[in-house]
Formats: C-alpha cells, sequence, structure tokens
C-alpha cells in the first residue's frame, strides 16, 4: 500500500479553519496560505512556508514511491487593529490549534516559537509572529517505475 501525504501548507491551514476556538476569534475567511500584499485582515492569520530542504532515503523498504524527509518551517503572522495582546493571543491560539502533528501532511512532530510582537506601520496594525517548525516531515512522492 502506497501512502501519499497531502500538501502540508494546504493541510495546516485546512487543520485552522477547522478549530472552533480560533473561529470564534476570527473568520475561516481571513485565515490565509500567503503573506499579505496591498491589505490585510485584521484579525488575521497569514502563514507563509519557509525553506524545506528534503533528502531521499535510499535503502527505504518500500519500492513503490519515492521518499523524502527532512525539517519543515512557516511562518504564522496574526494581526489586529485592536492590540498587541489580541494579536499575540490569536496567533497563539492558532498554534496551539495545529499540535500535536498533521499525520496526513506527513507532519509527525510540530513545535512553535514566540518571535515578536511590532506595530505594522505599513497595514495600521498589529502583528505577531510565530514560527512553526517540524524537525522531521515525510514526503512520499509519485510511484517509481
Amino acid at each position: 500500500m502506497t501512502v501519499t501525504f497531502l500538501e502540508p501548507t494546504a493541510e495546516i491551514i485546512k487543520k485552522l479553519r477547522s478549530d472552533s476556538i480560533l473561529l470564534a476569534r476570527i473568520p475561516s475567511s481571513s485565515i490565509h496560505s500567503s503573506f499579505p500584499n496591498d491589505t490585510v485582515d485584521a484579525p488575521g492569520i497569514y502563514l507563509t512556508e519557509g525553506s524545506s530542504p528534503m533528502e531521499q532515503i535510499v535503502g527505504s523498504a518500500s519500492r513503490s514511491s519515492q521518499i523524502l524527509v527532512g525539517k519543515s518551517l512557516w511562518q504564522l503572522d496574526s494581526y489586529s487593529k485592536q492590540s498587541t495582546d489580541q494579536a499575540k493571543r490569536i496567533g497563539l491560539i492558532a498554534c496551539e490549534a495545529l499540535l500535536p502533528s498533521i499525520p496526513t501532511a506527513g507532519l509527525f512532530s510540530l513545535n512553535y516559537t514566540f518571535e515578536r510582537i511590532t506595530k505594522n506601520k505599513l497595514f495600521d496594525a498589529y502583528e505577531a509572529t510565530y514560527t512553526l517548525y517540524c524537525p522531521l516531515r515525510e514526503w512520499r512522492t509519485r510511484e517509481l517505475v
């Protein structure tokens, strides 16, 4: 049996949009898989994927698919027009909603770290930034011929 994992960023967004505690504070349409360009949803969540170097497992027991493993990073930014506390709290709830893992995306151990909180002058909103970190991610790709 071959396992193909779903795209991790899309699965993270899906899990965020299904969390009732987070949705009590922001609408699901304000949870985005990109960095804001011209305007920002406040309150809102923006998830940006970082670099994810993956290495192939050469001696795998499974010969039906190409298996890659590696670490993964995402930046989660939460915005609020009200206060730094609200921005930080929304981001924290979002990070906690993703733990401990998302097996369907090959993310078996997710962690988060608070990075900073600022007043974003470009968007005239308070911004809290978190890093999502997965120390071991597995990705099974196409069928081998």
